[in-house]
């Protein structure tokens, strides 16, 4: 059905690129619930009008609702001028219900799969666009044959299982193969919301029983409070609780008192000499501490009771402590790696960007050292995914005159309290290229992991990668593997 909805829009709109044709396809499919091209007829413009322009819009649905004119009206479907009983006046004696641990013995029917899935599956391939969707539609079938309406809970367990399965062909993965988040958000997305829009015009399978969070069954229970993420994501060391051989609280406290001295003598340059390296990596369990106390200390205090930290030499380390990640060697690789193809996936496809990309863009094709200068091509990169994704420039950057001291920013400018990086120097593509320049912010307040509720400490949560990511990796990973093909 799929290929029939892909010709009624290459029909109406020759020159449409592939990569609107799949996310207007999978729009029309799976959140504005068409399930057969004489459905195309009811499509509105709200529908669709953050994909198309304006006139593409109009075009567009003029051409579905002539179609839909010229196809034989189907038995039963409410006719435009009808309209449904009105809800106040249906009752709801027995709402649908779900067996009992039907999650536990649903199977997908990957026997009612297209071949073309099957063969990917078998071999290891990633699954085509077009079987994806309509494999979403398979299994939603499949699912509300057992329950209506299952919960996002019972769609994330079937996601889970599937990627589990078969994680070549399904799961969420950069074309280095790296796992993105739990590696099934994107088809739990997809599941979930087929669900809810094949439900929306169906008033009892949209309908579920609230749930009941008293002990006594009553209805007047107060709703669960969440507890709050464990900010320690990421973190191979977050509060190291052994201390150092030989070493006590005390003890660790002279030689922090050491480094502040050494400091105040030495300067920035101290952070050079073997002596500070080793009062810095003894002393790391009490950098922590004071960092994770609550409540957090400023960014004044930290500087005055670890100043080396403020180094470039010692921010690294400690990250690398932290997370088990040498940050700067990461950052550069994935930089030059990445800042490159990102910055062709955008210009190869210039036409189809309006508005602050196509600036980007346009600037950067005056620059021939876009290219060719890695902290150029690594800031351009940086610009351009913010501009796509509607992030304002500020909420990174702050742009300041290139003799200006970190306490001229400070009395100039209003400091968040999240990270920033101060960019020092005249504008190229917008952002001084020279990243030595570059000074970073950070004033973003650190807390342990601890439930705002019950004041206890709580297990993270896999954070979900945001849809808006997933459908922009997917889109590069598909350009790449066509131009180099």
């Amino acid at each position: 059905m799929s290929e029939s909805v892909v010709d009624a829009i290459t029909s109406a709109l020759p020159k449409l690129d592939e990569d609107r044709i799949k996310a207007l396809v999978e729009r029309l499919l799976l959140v504005v619930g068409v399930e057969d091209v004489s459905d195309l007829s009811y499509v509105k413009e709200d529908d669709i009008k953050d994909i198309l322009t304006p006139l593409q819009c109009c075009r567009l649905i003029d051409a579905f609702q002539r179609r839909g004119s010229t196809l034989e009206p189907q038995p039963g479907v409410l006719s435009p001028l009808q309209s449904p009983s009105p809800i106040s006046t249906i009752s709801f004696p027995n709402l649908p219900q779900c067996p009992p641990n039907w999650i536990t013995t649903f199977h997908v029917p990957w026997e009612k799969m297209a071949p073309t899935l099957q063969q990917a599956i078998s071999t290891e391939k990633r699954a085509a666009h077009s079987d994806r969707l309509e494999m979403i539609r398979v299994i939603v079938d499949t699912i509300r044959m057992q329950c209506p309406n299952p919960t996002r809970a019972e769609c994330s367990q079937i996601a889970k299982n599937i990627v589990a399965q078969y994680p070549k062909t399904f799961a969420d993965v950069t074309d280095e193969e790296e796992l993105l988040g739990s590696g099934y958000t994107s088809l739990l997305t997809q599941i979930k919301t087929r669900v809810e829009h094949v439900n929306r015009g169906n008033v009892l399978s949209r309908v579920r029983r609230p749930k009941r969070t008293s002990k006594n069954g009553g209805d007047n229970s107060q709703p669960k409070n969440t507890c709050s993420q464990v900010d320690s994501y990421g973190c191979i060391n977050w509060q190291p609780h052994s201390l150092p051989e030989g070493e006590t609280l005390d003890s660790l406290e002279v030689k922090r008192q050491m480094l502040v001295s050494l400091y105040r003598k030495e300067g920035p340059k101290g952070a050079e000499s073997v002596r500070v390296d080793d009062l810095m990596d003894i002393t790391y369990l009490q950098q922590r501490q004071f960092i994770n106390s609550n409540p957090p200390p400023r960014l004044s205090d930290v500087m005055q009771e670890w100043p080396f930290l403020f180094q470039k030499r010692w921010i690294f380390s400690h990250f690398e402590k932290l997370t088990g990640i040498d940050i700067l060697s990461r950052l550069t690789v994935a930089l030059q790696n990445k800042g490159r193809r990102i910055i062709n996936y955008f210009l190869h496809q210039k036409l189809k960007w309006s508005g602050e990309i196509r600036d980007l863009l346009n600037e950067m094709e005056n620059d021939a050292r876009t290219l060719e200068n890695q902290d150029l091509m690594a800031t351009s990169a940086v610009l351009l995914l913010m501009a796509f994704f509607k992030e304002s420039m500020e909420s990174l950057f702050i742009l300041a005159d290139v003799t200006a001291t970190q306490a001229d920013v400070e009395a100039q400018h209003v400091i968040p309290d999240t990270p920033r990086l101060i960019m020092l120097g005249k504008l190229l593509v917008r952002i001084n290229p020279e990243g030595r320049h570059a000074r970073q912010i950070v004033k973003c307040t650190a807390r342990r992991g601890v439930s705002k509720r019950t004041k206890k400490e709580v297990q993270r949560k896999v954070t979900a990668i945001n849809p808006h990511v997933h459908r922009f990796i997917r889109s590069l990973m598909e350009y790449d593997w066509k131009t180099s093909n």
